[in-house]
């Protein structure tokens, strides 16, 4: 069985997404350092995927949108301890 995928980048809305991103962002960076990366080195489970059920999303996707929420300050809702100051 084989992860989730979505659509390709440059195949979205009859446009380019890596068109949309300056080349100097951010996103860039993280893009580059999650897809240079062994995963199961640094110790993550469900890089490869089992045979039985939905499969899940790949674990480079899911750690790319933490990096990004990190770098943005969005702040888990369930560390959320009431208004940020």
């Amino acid at each position: 069985m084989h992860h989730v995928k979505g659509e390709h980048r440059n195949q979205l809305l009859m446009m380019s997404l890596e068109s949309s991103v300056a080349a100097d962002s951010f996103v860039r960076a993280i893009d580059a350092f999650v897809d240079s990366i062994n995963l199961k080195s640094f110790g993550f489970k469900n890089v490869d995927c089992g045979e039985e059920g939905r499969p899940p999303f790949h674990t480079s996707v899911l750690l790319k949108l933490y990096l990004y929420g990190y770098k943005m300050g969005y702040i888990p809702l369930a560390n959320w301890k009431g208004k940020p100051n």
